[in-house]
């Protein structure tokens, strides 16, 4: 017979053999696929498939014979008419009498189904529950397909397809990454994947684990991809169980195609894959790895002169968005590029719609300890003293302003500024402090991510840490303002370090601090009280904002913002008078307003003064407050609504 690479040629006379075999019926149709398969033109897949696995002659005629009655249905009747269970395949019986096998033959036949290649590939495969003889031999799911030269990937099997990546190109390479500090780690990665280039990459298997921290899983399998210097399947890690794994690896070997696999797998990715795995992960903690010789090259951190030429390079003719793009999203090019699609596609590329485009294809799961909030407050809505509202102003200003500032003036190289705004809020409950956070979100265009610190914290080792591993993943991966309240039951004075409660507890505040240094979006912490937060943190903050309990003329302002206009009031109400006696802050005046309202909706009559003050004086018992009395009657003229 010809050689290996001549496929067609081969399942030609396999399929003369066959016929021989058939009653006269199905003769003259496998004669004429015969006939048709010899003056084929080979695909080239089954020869890379056979090159790559080392398959000899004996092995390559198993492997057609077991993919042929996909080929034609006079072969798929002959399957099933020798076949003693009626399935369409032929049985290692049927593989004997027409490969001529002696009791010899039939020996390597046995050794070459249960124990050579195509066993350890799961290439050619049959129910082990019969005998030998009559064990149906078959083809993973849509390899036939492929050695027939048809692009096709069969159901469970989903290749990650990822759109082209524009961005400034490196030497050699192809659309990738184009700042100053991925240059270097691109040319090391190229280097490391020179095995992987056509030609090499059989009988020199290894695993290159590509890690990029702060970066999502498909963007750094994309980089992989573009880096590599040979076709490349991106295959979703989720997918490579006991079942999948070896159609995949008989997938990419006929396609002659690098796995790139991206996300990290539960178990060692494609163990008998003859050649270079790509693994492309965010993180390689816990990457579960086999004899194989292993690579890790890191990714360094995206870091804002990278998100300045991305902006620019998706946007060259939207003037000045670049540097404000970048302080708002530090997302990858898969993101940005979707976002900026789907601004186009709306009709409206305004840096507003393209942040609001990246917050509607944010595809995170929360941990348990995080609340996603989608902010409307406004900041004129706040009600601070001009002070205390220009600091709030300056937080949204320093996020915007970040590229001008530290890299096109220069303050972060001299400044050594890590990025990101760190922002604490302290003062009494009810203050607004909460309030304060929504509004610089709201106005930022950004979500909330409310943190519960009690939540974060485990008495188990480790456990802690990885929880606050995965609160700050969760942040990154929707671009969204994070936010501790109550922070000084975490970030307190530290303790004593004589106990190991006491050093495990300054080790657990310790990597929330670090975490907290390599944000680089807006992270806000409140606290009731300011004098108990830890100093080495408070060196950390950018802002400061402390807000106190309201004074009379920002109580009646929160009285009258409390007090929607659409309401209906008695003449009698005075919200004058209310600020003047009841020194309160606004989160018990809006809880007020609110149970005031509600009286009087379930009574049918208008909001009156008496209600408000009765609501008032709920809030006082609440808080264990002296509540001071009624007000004096107003007349409407002088303070009503």
């Amino acid at each position: 017979m010809s050689d290996l690479s001549s496929m067609p040629v081969r399942a030609g006379h396999l399929v003369e053999r066959l016929a021989d075999l058939a009653d006269e019926p199905l003769r003259p149709a496998l004669a004429g696929l015969a006939a048709a398969l010899r003056s084929e033109k080979d695909a080239g897949a089954a020869g890379r498939l056979g090159a790559a696995l080392g398959l000899t002659p004996f092995q390559y005629d198993l492997l057609l014979l077991a993919g042929l009655p996909e080929e034609h249905e006079a072969v798929s009747r002959l399957a099933r008419l020798l076949n003693s269970t009626a399935e369409p395949w032929f049985t290692s019986a049927t593989a004997s009498a027409v490969l001529g096998l002696d009791t010899a033959g039939r020996g390597h036949l046995r050794t070459a189904l249960d124990s050579g290649t195509l066993h350890r590939h799961r290439l050619v495969t049959g129910p082990e529950s019969v005998p030998l003889p009559e064990r149906g031999l078959r083809l993973p799911p849509g390899v036939w397909s492929v050695l027939r030269g048809v692009d096709t990937w069969p159901a469970g099997m989903h290749p990650i397809g990822l759109p082209v990546l524009p961005g400034p190109q490196l030497p050699g390479l192809a659309p990738a990454l184009g700042s100053t500090s991925t240059s270097a780690f691109a040319t090391t990665l190229a280097a490391t994947l020179a095995a992987a280039e056509p030609g090499r990459h059989p009988g020199e298997p290894r695993v290159v684990v590509l890690s990029g921290e702060g970066r999502d899983d498909r963007e750094v399998a994309a980089l992989a991809a573009a880096t590599v210097r040979a076709p490349t399947v991106i295959v979703p890690a989720a997918e490579l169980d006991a079942e999948r794994t070896p159609a995949w690896s008989a997938h990419l070997l006929a396609r002659g195609a690098v796995p790139v696999v991206a996300g990290a797998p539960s178990s060692p990715p494609l163990p008998a894959f003859p050649g270079v795995v790509v693994v492309a992960t965010g993180t390689v903690t816990g990457m579960p790895l086999d004899d194989r010789p292993a690579v890790t090259v890191e990714l360094p951190r995206p870091d804002l002169g990278e998100a300045v030429e991305l902006w620019q390079a998706l946007l060259p003719d939207l003037n000045g968005a670049a540097g404000e793009l970048a302080g708002l999203l530090r997302i990858g090019r898969i993101g940005a590029t979707r976002a900026v699609r789907d601004a186009r596609a709306a009709g409206d590329v305004t840096v507003g719609r393209i942040v609001a485009q990246a917050r509607r294809r944010t595809e995170v799961e929360l941990p348990a300890a995080v609340r996603l909030v989608h902010p409307h407050a406004s900041l004129d809505r706040v009600v601070l003293p001009a002070d205390q509202h220009r600091l709030l102003r300056s937080v949204v200003d320093r996020v915007r302003g970040q590229a001008r500032v530290l890299l096109e003036w220069g303050f972060g190289e001299a400044a050594r500024h890590p990025g990101g705004v760190r922002m604490l809020l302290s003062g009494p409950p009810g203050t607004g402090k909460t309030l304060a956070v929504e509004a610089a979100a709201a106005e930022l265009g950004l979500d909330l991510l409310v943190v519960d610190l009690a939540a974060l914290v485990s008495k188990w080792l480790g456990e802690t840490e990885k929880n606050i591993a995965g609160v700050f993943d969760a942040a990154e991966r929707s671009q969204a303002v994070l936010f501790f309240d109550e922070a000084d039951a975490v970030f307190g004075r530290r303790t004593d370090s004589s106990d190991a409660q006491g050093r495990w507890a300054n080790l657990e505040t310790a990597y929330l601090l670090a975490r907290i240094d390599r944000f680089d979006g807006l992270v806000a912490l409140a606290t009731n009280l300011r004098r108990g937060m830890d100093d080495a943190f408070v060196r950390r903050l950018d802002v400061i904002l402390e807000i106190d309990e309201p004074d009379r003329t920002s109580r009646e302002l929160l009285w009258r913002r409390h007090l929607p206009a659409g309401a209906p009031y008695a003449a009698d109400v005075d919200p004058a008078a209310l600020a003047a006696l009841y020194e309160i802050p606004g989160g018990l005046i809006r809880n007020a307003a609110l149970a005031a309202a509600f009286v009087a909706a379930a009574t049918g009559r208008p909001i009156d003064q008496s209600a408000l003050v009765e609501a008032v004086r709920d809030e006082y018992r609440k808080a264990g407050r002296s509540f001071p009395g009624a007000p004096r009657t107003t007349a409407r003229g002088r303070g009503g609504l």
